[in-house]
C-alpha cells in the first residue's frame, strides 16, 4: 500500500496495463478500459477511507494512443474481393450462403449482426438480399457517374475558375 503513494511505482502500473498476459502490447482501447477500471477501484478505495485521495488523480500519464488508421496491405481491393468471393461461392454446401453473408457485409458497409437481422426480417434468403443491395449499388453507382459527369461539363462549359474576366 506504501508503493501506491510512489508516482513511479504507478506509472510501471499504468505501463503494464498496456500490455497482454505475453508481453505483446495489448490496443489501445484495452489500455484505457483498464485504466477507467482501476481508476474506480481507487476510488472506492477513497470512499471506504483506504486512501485520503485517488493516487492516480495528481499522476501526469498517457495512454497510448488509437490507431484509427487502417492498414491497406490488410484490406483486399475489390478485384481481390471479386475473385475471393467467387471462391467462397464455389465452395459446397454454405459457400453461397457465405458470398451472399461476405458480399453484404463488403458491398453495403453491414456488419455481421445488421446481416443476419436483416436477413431475419426480411424472411428471405440471404442470396436475394444480397442480389437486392448488388442491384441498388449498380444503381448509386451509376447514378453517381452521371451526377460527376454533369459536374464536369457544367465545370468546363464555364473554363473553370482561371478563366479571364
Amino acid at each position: 500500500m506504501s508503493e501506491l503513494d510512489e508516482p513511479d511505482a504507478l506509472r510501471r502500473g499504468l505501463d503494464a496495463l498496456c500490455r497482454k498476459l505475453d508481453g505483446s502490447a495489448a490496443a489501445a482501447k484495452t489500455a484505457k478500459r483498464k485504466k477507467a477500471a482501476i481508476n474506480e477501484v481507487f476510488g472506492v478505495a477513497v470512499e471506504r477511507g483506504y486512501f485520503v485521495q485517488n493516487p492516480l488523480a495528481g499522476l501526469r500519464w498517457t495512454a497510448p494512443e488509437v490507431a484509427d488508421e487502417v492498414d491497406p496491405d490488410c484490406v483486399p481491393n475489390s478485384l481481390q474481393l471479386a475473385r475471393l468471393l467467387e471462391a467462397v461461392k464455389a465452395l459446397p454446401g454454405r459457400g453461397p450462403h457465405l458470398y451472399a453473408f461476405f458480399g453484404c457485409m463488403y458491398y453495403a458497409a453491414m456488419r455481421p449482426a445488421e446481416v443476419i437481422m436483416t436477413w431475419r426480417r426480411a424472411g428471405q434468403s440471404i442470396q436475394v438480399l444480397f442480389r437486392y443491395y448488388a442491384e441498388f449499388l449498380a444503381e448509386a453507382r451509376h447514378h453517381a457517374n452521371r451526377l460527376i459527369e454533369d459536374s464536369m461539363q457544367r465545370w468546363d462549359e464555364r473554363e473553370g475558375p482561371w478563366r479571364a474576366c
